[in-house]
């Protein structure tokens, strides 16, 4: 079902909360935000909330590609490589077990990955700064082994550590809520069975 240009307002504002606000989570609030059709409908900008909800039939897939790809701006999000990354989004989510298994077997070591390089960042987000791991299975990754929350100590002050644990803690959510954990559960296990 079509979202209207309103909906697809309310939509955005939740999903940005959820991606710029720390204390908003778009899963507690079922995505609910208060503002009045009203307050909607005065705005310049309203159109391009149309356009979204007429464009596209997933227009909460669509926000969070943009999300994930730093556009908070809604103008932001009808340029084409706003489009450009929802493909990458979708074409991603197709074909994420394969995505994971590839990279989990280019890791010579698994434990390496976790490891502080000389820059003090691990060993993962310079692979993925470099574009060698997806930022899907970094965030698999610590759904099964909870990684994060240790570098966020080591990392505390650090503003690129902080902004990428921030990302990952607010997509996991969306992430988790279609994945076959059992089958991501067996690719790890099979791979880290794989390296001992």
């Amino acid at each position: 079902m079509k979202l209207t240009g309103y909906e697809t307002y309310c939509m955005y504002l939740a999903l940005k909360n959820h991606f710029t606000k720390d204390n908003y989570d778009f899963f507690k609030n079922n995505g609910k935000v208060h503002v009045s059709k009203e307050s909607y409908l005065n705005r310049r900008d309203r159109i391009q909330f149309e356009k979204i909800a007429r464009r596209h039939d997933d227009p909460k897939g669509f926000m969070v590609a943009g999300f994930l790809s730093d556009r908070t701006w809604i103008g932001e999000l009808l340029d084409d490589d706003a489009e450009n990354s929802y493909q990458q989004y979708v074409k991603n989510n197709q074909s994420r077990s394969y995505i994971f298994k590839n990279e989990l077997e280019k890791a010579d070591d698994l434990k390496s990955l976790f490891k502080p390089e000389d820059n003090g960042y691990p060993k993962f987000l310079n692979d993925y700064m470099r574009g060698d791991i997806s930022f899907d299975t970094i965030v698999i990754l610590d759904h099964f082994i909870q990684f994060i929350p240790k570098f966020d100590a080591k990392l505390k002050d650090d503003y690129l550590w902080s902004k990428f644990s921030f990302k990952a803690r607010k997509y996991k959510p969306f992430l988790l809520q279609d994945l076959d954990q059992k089958k991501f559960k067996e690719l790890l296990t099979s791979r880290i069975n794989a390296t001992i």
